[in-house]
């Protein structure tokens, strides 16, 4: 497709996957010379308008020989003034590609023979596709604007060029880049001058496999028993970051839930990691020693001297992460191990072990499999105070909801009490979003306010205390379990106050 085309397709995608999927098919096949600016506009780049509405309009009725009531009518009727003139134009046959740098070149005859701006329409209206002129369009007026997360668009360049995401993203750090200026083969050449900088195809990236990424690993198993018997070994993980390292002879990776971690945040524990000579994926905990210095916690390790580790059993892969590690290094340690010396109730066991926890994983040494402690899911019914829609870092639109309880049974008067983030594949989010347009009643920035009318029953598997929340306590877990009905009592702050299991 043309790049006008994919803008135009980008924009009408929600699912994120997608939207990726259409940025790399377009770069891993577009001509080179078109690849610098496509990654330039994608990455925000926004010209300076270069004609007015009213100028726009007069020209394309003039074009159409049509009263300009008639052309404003129809631009009403579409909503956009780009799109309605591309429709009003015409789509001519047979339907080329035409290439971002003929419709700059095209935009810089407008700037240039400003007096022959009528020539240079008519001509562009008879030749182009509707979505290249839809694009064309929005350059005139100064609104063609798309911008991609920065994080996505090195993602996407390490996959085209078979390159180290973790590098690369240190590389634009450290130097700064503009996408908008530059030319990403000649800065990747002058960053990798030893490597052979080919494009990979669409198939070739799919089996892209890059070191320093971390694997998708499957979450620890949910246990839900309630009786823990004796003997059943159990981690305790402090409040912290759960983190991958993977050293690779490119280099070592630090990678957080969050993201990159890059060398000149934690430098001593880059430094101490360098010690391991073989290629390792390790799992582990980033928390803060008493001086404030991130310390990793290794529990487990996924491949080792290019061997995959997962079907060992704990015990095997505790022994080789043991090995690696054989002397004291003040920024690298092991997590404990701690066992249940007597059979147990999972209340009784929450409230010895999880007081300043809030995650643990039990297992048997002999097997390879870690098991989350979850406690059994909890219900409370809420009501829907507030709500912000926003975009993802990958493009894809979410709303993230404020629910609340009354303070008191019976009164009107709302505790916030969740926040909750759902995405467009949420069975309940085009109710929500069309609920959001219907009812709003107040605006704070971003928020939107509605009637307290809209109720859920929400699930959540713990009540844990915190200091940065106004209720003095938080929910774990929280998801909308299903949409209640208007004449359904809402649970009060009381009755949350009164749940066996909180510690306040």
């Amino acid at each position: 497709m043309s790049f006008s085309k994919l803008i135009q397709e980008y924009k009408e995608e929600s699912d994120s996957s997608q939207k990726r999927y259409l940025l790399t098919s377009f770069l891993s096949r577009c001509p080179l010379e078109e690849l610098n600016n496509a990654l330039s506009f994608l990455s925000g780049k926004k010209e300076k308008a270069i004609l007015g509405e009213k100028e726009l309009e007069g020209f394309v009725s003039e074009y159409l020989d049509q009263p300009l009531w008639m052309i404003r009518s129809s631009i009403e009727e579409v909503g956009d003034l780009s799109e309605a003139i591309s429709l009003l134009t015409g789509n001519p046959s047979p339907i080329v590609e035409i290439q971002i740098g003929v419709i700059l070149e095209k935009a810089n005859q407008l700037i240039n023979l400003k007096e022959n701006a009528r020539e240079v329409l008519f001509s562009i209206w008879k030749t182009f596709p509707i979505a290249e002129k839809n694009f064309f369009h929005k350059l005139l007026l100064g609104k063609q604007n798309i911008k991609i997360h920065e994080t996505l668009l090195i993602e996407i360049v390490a996959d085209l060029f078979d390159l180290e995401t973790g590098i690369l993203f240190e590389k634009f750090r450290d130097s700064k880049i503009n996408w908008k200026t530059i030319s990403i083969l000649q800065i990747l050449s002058s960053w990798f001058p030893n490597r052979k900088l080919e494009r990979l195809d669409e198939v070739s990236i799919s089996k892209r496999i890059d070191p320093s990424l971390p694997k998708k690993w499957h979450s620890p198993s949910l246990f839900l028993k309630n009786q823990i018997l004796k003997g059943t070994h159990f981690l305790l993980f402090p409040n912290g970051i759960s983190t991958q390292a993977i050293l690779h002879s490119s280099g070592l990776f630090l990678w957080k839930k969050n993201g990159f971690l890059y060398e000149n945040e934690c430098p001593s524990l880059f430094g101490e990691f360098s010690s391991v000579k073989e290629n390792a994926h390790i799992l582990g905990w980033l928390e803060k020693n008493k001086g404030g210095e991130d310390t990793f916690v290794y529990y487990d390790i996924l491949e080792y001297k290019g061997e995959d580790l997962t079907f060992k059993s704990i015990k095997e892969r505790r022994k080789i992460l043991d090995s690696i590690f054989v002397s004291d290094l003040p920024s690298i340690r092991a997590m404990e191990w701690e066992m249940v010396s007597e059979a147990l109730d999972s209340q009784e066991f929450q409230k010895r072990f999880l007081k300043e926890y809030r995650n643990v994983y039990l297992f048997h040494p002999e097997e390879n499999e870690f098991l989350e402690f979850k406690t059994p899911e909890q219900t409370v019914r809420a009501v829907l105070l507030y709500g912000r829609k926003a975009m993802s870092n990958e493009g894809s639109t979410f709303w993230e909801l404020s629910f609340g309880v009354p303070s008191k049974n019976g009164g009107d008067v709302f505790q916030t009490l969740a926040r909750i983030s759902i995405d467009s594949k949420h069975s309940l989010f085009l109710e929500i979003d069309s609920f959001f347009k219907k009812n709003t009643i107040e605006k704070k920035g971003p928020i939107r306010g509605v009637p307290t009318v809209w109720k859920a029953e929400l699930s959540f598997h713990k009540i844990l205390p915190s200091k940065r929340h106004k209720i003095g306590f938080l929910l774990e877990d929280v998801k909308i379990r299903r949409k209640v009905s208007s004449e359904e009592p809402l649970d009060s702050l009381d009755s949350l106050l009164n749940l066996r299991d909180i510690k306040m």
